[in-house]
């Protein structure tokens, strides 16, 4: 593979992680046009065991793989990575130390990254006890089979078959928030007459405050909310996970993304044309183009759930 890459341009696709045994990883990938088979292949490099996860050990670690490669410096015309601050931060990052030696040097940061990160900021703004009712529902059947076999049983008296497994939201990949929310609003009531009973039957501090939160209707208001929004946008993430895909339909997917949610939320005025570059030249933090909150548009589940 080294005598294929050769003197020609590459890329490095770079990512950070934590083993079972709490020793920090650092996997490299290359990425390179193979004269020989004629064709951009992308494959496994290496893997480095590093002290810290800080930016210097980083870079630190990715000369040395490239000096025991004989690979050189100059050569390395991007590195690929998600949006972690340690990676391709404005300062002191990977990144900008790599750039420090190699001034061209691209970024291409991760869309799913991206997403996922977009999606966990946004919807800081809902109060995080639905987060926290998702994930002490999963963790309340997770390690009782008791609990799990009560639970089947009454779901059965709804007529719907076997109940599907609850998801576990994942700190490291948000969008299975989506999931989570949607197989949580398929057994809602099964869930909210489940907890009203183990609140009473098992006198456990935990069972009456998931009856509580399953019993107010405002959290039920929220996940009716979240889920076209969360799924829209694991749709589009999803696009962009295939190793081969046409990048124009690619980009149109996301762009008719960032479209509709500009719709459901700006004034009709302001869509004089669907130009991108009219779209792309908005001035998002001007409160004038955005719609009153009556107005907005929240989806007709939610509207009709709010009724």
């Amino acid at each position: 593979m080294l005598k294929d890459i050769g003197t020609s341009p590459y890329s490095f696709l770079i990512n950070e992680s934590t083993d079972i045994e709490v020793k920090k990883l650092l996997c490299i990938c290359v990425k390179y046009f193979s004269i020989k088979h004629k064709k951009f292949v992308s494959t496994f490099l290496g893997m480095l065991e590093l002290n810290q996860a800080c930016a210097e050990d980083i870079v630190n670690a990715v000369l040395s793989l490239l000096e025991s490669c004989n690979l050189e410096t100059e050569n390395l015309i991007g590195i690929g990575t998600d949006g972690a601050s340690v990676m391709c931060g404005k300062h002191h990052s990977a990144f900008t130390l790599l750039r420090d030696k190699e001034p061209s040097l691209q970024l291409v940061r991760c869309i799913c990254h991206s997403l996922d990160i977009i999606a966990k900021k946004a919807i800081r703004s809902i109060p995080s006890n639905v987060e926290f009712m998702i994930r002490e529902t999963y963790n309340w059947f997770s390690h009782s089979p008791k609990r799990q076999a009560d639970y089947r049983e009454l779901y059965l008296t709804f007529g719907g078959g076997m109940p599907l497994k609850l998801i576990l939201p994942c700190e490291t990949r948000w969008l299975v928030m989506a999931d989570c929310v949607d197989r949580l609003l398929e057994q809602y009531d099964a869930l909210s007459l489940h907890f009203s009973t183990a609140s009473s039957v098992e006198h456990c501090y935990a069972a009456r405050m998931l009856q509580e939160m399953y019993h107010d209707e405002t959290n039920l208001l929220y996940l009716t909310f979240l889920k076209p929004v969360l799924q829209d946008i694991k749709v589009v993430n999803k696009i962009f996970q295939p190793e081969c895909g046409d990048a124009l339909h690619i980009f149109n997917n996301l762009y008719t993304l960032y479209v509709s949610t500009l719709k459901r939320i700006l004034k009709p005025s302001v869509f004089t044309s669907n130009h991108q570059e009219q779209l792309q030249s908005l001035d998002l933090q001007s409160s004038a183009i955005y719609l009153s909150q009556e107005d907005v548009d929240l989806g007709l589940a939610f509207r009709k759930k709010l009724e």
